[in-house]
């Protein structure tokens, strides 16, 4: 019956690297790291709430990465300080 926090900082999460497949390996490893929370505490048979939140978000200059892992998707340039996204899960 007890309640406690943690947190899980992911640093290196600037999307300025002039390609999309960076971003996007970036964001597998995240959600897989969230994945393995939400696995965890299903094994383990208990409650979890998850909390995510970013600093910011990134905008695209509509090139394209039609490399593999950019498959196709607009390359992120820059910061977008104007939007951004949180979300829970529970």
């Amino acid at each position: 019956g007890f309640a406690g926090a943690g947190t899980i900082q992911m640093g290196g999460y600037d999307y300025h690297t002039g390609d999309r497949s960076t971003g996007e390996s970036r964001d597998l490893r995240a959600g897989r790291c969230m994945g393995a929370c939400l696995e965890y505490a299903a094994r383990m048979g208990v409650p979890l709430m998850m909390y995510v939140f970013s600093d910011g978000s990134v905008f695209s200059n509509g090139a394209l990465d039609n490399s593999e892992g950019g498959r196709g998707k607009g390359v992120w340039t820059g910061d977008n300080s104007a939007s951004a996204a949180s979300f829970f899960l529970g």
